[in-house]
């Protein structure tokens, strides 16, 4: 499987989402293509973002996890996850 995530310098390219992952003050800009959002870890961590800040958030979509957490579950695929 190729790896999903894509630098996150510049334009967001068409496909492609971007996400703020990782708590604190600093979070990190990440870009994904939009397929991983649909793997099985990558919901869980959007569920958890929805149960946290609920639907309206504004701007870029936060997502409460560790940056390395995130890239775990996007290069899951198939694979199941720990949450």
């Amino acid at each position: 499987m190729r790896e999903r995530l894509i630098p996150a310098a510049g334009c967001v390219p068409p496909g492609c989402v971007a996400v703020l992952v990782g708590g604190g003050d600093e979070p990190e800009r990440v870009v994904v293509d939009v397929r991983a959002l649909a793997q099985p870890c990558v919901r869980a961590l959007l569920e958890a973002a929805q149960r946290e800040f609920g639907f309206d958030q504004k701007g870029v979509l936060r997502i409460p996890c560790a940056a390395d957490e995130f890239r775990r579950a996007v290069t899951a695929g198939g694979h199941r996850c720990r949450r």
